[in-house]
């Protein structure tokens, strides 16, 4: 292992070279990506890049990081979990065609790095069947200059998988991070808030002839750390640097938290309640749909808040949350803190995270949605023609026995968003909104409703003013707010008529009041 300085890492890569970045929110190698950026500025070198990234990495927004790699010509393929959590750049970079995007399962991404070091053909799994994965349909390409089939169907003993691949064998270059790295090139990561494939990744680049940079806040004496505090042998490493602090944050939001890193824990009075607002009513009735014991997945955005809302009613024990991340248990963190949780019991691999969902093991998975169409399909990775991406959306959606899809029922443009009020046990629409979400066919296929029927799942779209569950007879309408009209604010607010539930019921009127504090008693009604 040699010690570099990061300027030194653009003269390690070929023009042509896959490099591969794992992590999540801001935990990457984010020096590496900027030097990368400012050499092809300078010299047009490395150019033609092929990259490779397995969830949402950058600061969304931003213009650093992996956005400060969308120049034209220094990449023509990526491949990714995630497109708008790298920030508008790369979003953008996909919408006008200026190189070719694949989406990938978030799961997908990172098991096709085990893949790689097995010596595989890919992943196969039935995750994305029925979805813009299936070759039958868009085939994981996000724009239209993207023409690669990267996705085959398959079928074994007369059931159909998909079949994910990479266009290269060969990961040349596999830039990773931790803590500390020794004379021997060993790596801890005790400091990071997630553990992000970073062995796999190494393994991948080692069996397929590539090389592995490190990103590291300090090199240390060897023999200085446990062995069983190694998350990376030496053996698997090829060059390491010293990271500037500012490009070693540990999430996107936070340079760096003990007790993301587990290293403390923090009292729940410590975490600021929501205000009162559309999202902590949905995540309230969400909630109510968990059992005592059940493990949960909380999904990017509105769906995050579901761990507030456990924390202000003192009831986090009562079930498990986890994170795709390989959070499991304590309270998840927010925005560009996703990912990252305080008080976790343990902290896994993100791909065995995946592993355990892809097997069923999760009871619910609350994720977000952009739209619903009347045949109970979700899309969740498309927004105004925009490529989004998927993260491990998919993954849970599949794995859970009973996915709640949760967001605001009608958006808005900018100054047309719906206006509220809330108290006394109901809700009021004080103005409308201009975006339905319930519409008549979505704009692409995150969740196949029909599939997820086949596979017995229990499947329910909880907003602030409606309940709905997909039955084999339809969408249908079980809870509507109290304080509605239920013509003028909900059904004239779809663009399909649902079924109307004969036994249809009010959403529970305390959850439409400041305080609650009913969450826990609910939970163990339940038994």
């Amino acid at each position: 292992m040699k010690i570099i300085k990061s300027t030194d890492i653009p003269g390690l890569i070929k023009d042509g070279d896959m490099v591969v970045m794992p992590g999540i929110t801001n935990c990457y190698a984010e020096e590496a990506m900027i030097r990368i950026a400012e050499s092809y500025e300078k010299t047009g070198h490395p150019a033609h890049l092929t990259l490779f990234w397995q969830a949402a990495i950058g600061i969304l927004g931003g213009d650093r990081g992996i956005s400060s790699l969308c120049q034209d010509g220094l990449f023509d393929i990526a491949i990714s979990g995630h497109i708008s959590g790298c920030g508008v750049p790369m979003t953008e970079f996909c919408r006008d065609n200026r190189a070719e995007f694949y989406n990938f399962p978030q799961g997908v991404t990172i098991q096709l790095l085990r893949a790689a070091a097995d010596g595989g053909p890919g992943v196969i799994t039935k995750i994305g069947l029925g979805t813009y994965m299936d070759p039958r349909v868009d085939c994981a390409q996000m724009n239209s200059i993207s023409k690669k089939r990267l996705v085959e169907l398959l079928e074994i003993d007369g059931e159909e998988y998909l079949l994910y691949k990479t266009p290269k064998k060969k990961y040349d270059v596999v830039l990773i991070r931790g803590t500390y790295i020794d004379e021997e090139g060993n790596i801890s990561i005790e400091n990071e808030a997630y553990k992000n494939g970073y062995l796999m990744a190494a393994a991948a680049a080692k069996a397929t002839g590539g090389i592995v940079i490190a990103q590291v806040e300090k090199v240390i004496q060897s023999g200085s750390r446990n062995p069983k505090d190694i998350e990376i042998p030496g053996i698997l490493v090829d060059y390491a640097f010293e990271a500037d602090p500012y490009y070693h944050m540990q999430t996107g939001d936070t340079q760096f938290d003990p007790a993301f890193a587990g290293q403390v824990r923090v009292p729940l009075a410590s975490i600021p309640p929501m205000p009162m607002n559309f999202k902590k009513v949905i995540c309230r009735r969400a909630a109510m749909e968990i059992n005592k014991g059940d493990i949960v997945n909380l999904g990017v955005g509105t769906p995050e808040f579901v761990s507030n809302v456990a924390g202000e009613e003192g009831c986090p024990d009562l079930f498990t949350l986890t994170s795709e991340s390989g959070a499991i248990g304590g309270l998840s963190g927010k925005a560009h803190d996703f990912g990252a949780s305080r008080n976790a019991s343990a902290m896994i691999e993100n791909e065995d995270m995946m592993v355990i969902y892809n097997g069923g093991t999760l009871d619910e998975g609350i994720l977000g949605f952009l739209q619903v169409d009347e045949n109970g399909n979700v899309n969740s990775s498309s927004r105004n023609g925009l490529g989004i991406g998927i993260g491990g959306f998919m993954n849970v959606a599949a794995g859970a026995t009973h996915p709640l899809f949760i967001a605001q029922m009608v958006a808005g443009t900018r100054g047309n968003a719906p206006v509220y009020e809330f108290g006394n046990g109901q809700l009021k629409i004080v103005r409308e909104g201009n975006v339905k979400k319930f519409i008549k066919k979505v704009d692409q296929i995150s969740f196949n409703g029909k599939i997820g029927l086949e596979q017995n799942k229990d499947i329910m779209f909880i907003t602030e003013r409606a309940v709905f569950k997909l039955t084999e007879e339809g969408m249908t309408l079980i809870e509507i707010a109290p304080g509605l009209d239920l013509q003028k604010d909900v059904l004239d607010q779809m663009e399909f008529e649902p079924i109307i539930s004969p036994d249809l019921k009010l959403m529970p009127a305390e959850i439409f009041n400041e305080e609650w504090g009913g969450l826990a008693e609910y939970v163990h009604s339940k038994g």
